[in-house]
């Protein structure tokens, strides 16, 4: 082989070694930057996961941070739970206003009471119809039987002060022929001012009494009467509201009367109400009103659902001072803000229904009714408020997790 060949040869092979080594050492930093590149992508990666997971887990700290501030911060609860508690005590105020105003109301105290009298004056007026016919059959004479039924009629009494009187027909003033509580009247013109109360216009009541039945065969009359004291051996020197039923007996010109007083019919009223209040209940009886009255320093309380014992009772216990975090007297801090604002809410704690060794932290909404002096109350215990937020706060995490992935 010439030397040409040899040189030719060597540079050749030269040539190729040098291409080799430089593809070798080019693979091999590709390889190395692939690898470099893979480790910075997956370094990114798992700094983006984690990123991520502190992103949601600075969510879920900040839902629970928030529902525990919203649970202790009052000016949320109350924004948060007002209306409803509002709407629960419209309910209950609405019940207590609308007995309180057919109290008041004659139409509806002719309807509630007109039956109850009128049986009344219908089974006297069958003690006149017996003794008529009586009569009749010559048994009795009419003064004998005018006798016994005014004995008979005498003795008729319900409801502690309830009691049934009789007077002629004859106008322009009738005679009173009986008045068991009254006997002096007997006899009498029934002709002296001081009848002079019927109607609101100051009409003679038994004026007005014949006139009605003159009308109508019989009707209700509104006047002023004294009340029998509750032992029956008396008259009250006070003048108290009264509806009487009044009804004509044609055969004999008689006209029988019984009534209601108006007293009588707003405590028939409270007492109602205070048993439907006591019914009211809600959130599965957690939920429940309550109702003192508005004196101070010290409310009493009128009803209490849960505790009967506290009826009645004025609300000076120590162990009541828990309200608006000062130490306050709950009820006395309810009646102050009443008094202020007409309604308010009040923070305190007390024993949950289920639990009643537990003071439970309570926010409260409160509203004085003033006819009666009847503060009306209901709230909601902050346990279940801080479940409510928690449950509010979750499902607006869901949803922000959602919207993100």
């Amino acid at each position: 082989m010439s030397i040409r060949w040899r040189i030719a040869t060597i540079s050749i092979s030269l040539v190729l070694l040098a291409a080799i080594a430089t593809t070798g050492i080019a693979a091999h930093n590709i390889r190395r930057a692939a690898r470099e590149e893979i480790g910075s992508f997956r370094k990114e990666e798992v700094q983006a996961v984690q990123q991520n997971l502190r992103n949601m887990v600075d969510i879920a700290w900040t839902v629970a941070k928030t529902s525990h501030e919203q649970s202790l911060d009052k000016e949320h609860l109350e924004k948060a739970y007002g209306r409803r508690l509002r709407d629960m005590i419209g309910i209950s105020y609405e019940l207590v206003k609308r007995n309180h105003d057919n109290a008041q109301d004659r139409d509806h105290l002719e309807q509630f009471y007109g039956l109850r009298l009128k049986r009344i004056v219908d089974i006297v007026e069958s003690v006149l119809v017996s003794k008529q016919r009586l009569v009749e059959q010559g048994r009795l004479t009419m003064e004998e039987a005018r006798g016994r039924a005014i004995d008979e009629i005498r003795s008729v009494s319900f409801d502690s002060v309830g009691y049934v009187w009789v007077t002629d027909n004859a106008l322009p003033y009738p005679k009173m022929v009986m008045h068991p509580t009254v006997p002096s009247l007997n006899g009498t013109l029934l002709d002296d001012p001081k009848f002079n109360c019927a109607r609101g216009r100051k009409q003679n009541l038994f004026q007005a009494m014949v006139e009605v039945c003159q009308e109508d065969g019989d009707g209700f009359v509104d006047y002023m009467w004294p009340k029998p004291t509750r032992d029956g051996k008396g008259l009250s020197e006070e003048l108290v509201p009264k509806l009487s039923y009044v009804k004509l007996y044609k055969p004999w010109g008689w006209i029988v009367g019984t009534g209601v007083y108006l007293d009588d019919a707003v405590a028939e009223a409270r007492a109602r109400t205070l048993e439907e209040v006591k019914n009211l209940q809600y959130d599965s009886g957690t939920g429940y009103f309550w109702i003192t009255d508005d004196s101070l320093p010290y409310p009493k309380m009128v009803m209490h659902p849960q505790d009967s014992g506290l009826d009645g009772a004025v609300l000076d216990s120590p162990g009541f001072n828990c309200a608006l975090g000062r130490k306050q007297n709950l009820f006395q801090a309810m009646a102050e803000v009443c008094r202020d604002d007409g309604e308010g809410f009040v923070d305190y704690r007390w024993p949950k229904p289920g639990n009643v060794e537990v003071d439970v932290p309570k926010i409260s909404y409160v509203k004085v009714f003033e006819p009666w002096g009847w503060i009306v109350g209901t709230g909601i215990y902050l346990d279940d408020v801080a479940v409510d937020l928690r449950a509010q706060n979750s499902v607006g995490f869901r949803n922000l997790l959602a919207a993100w992935s």
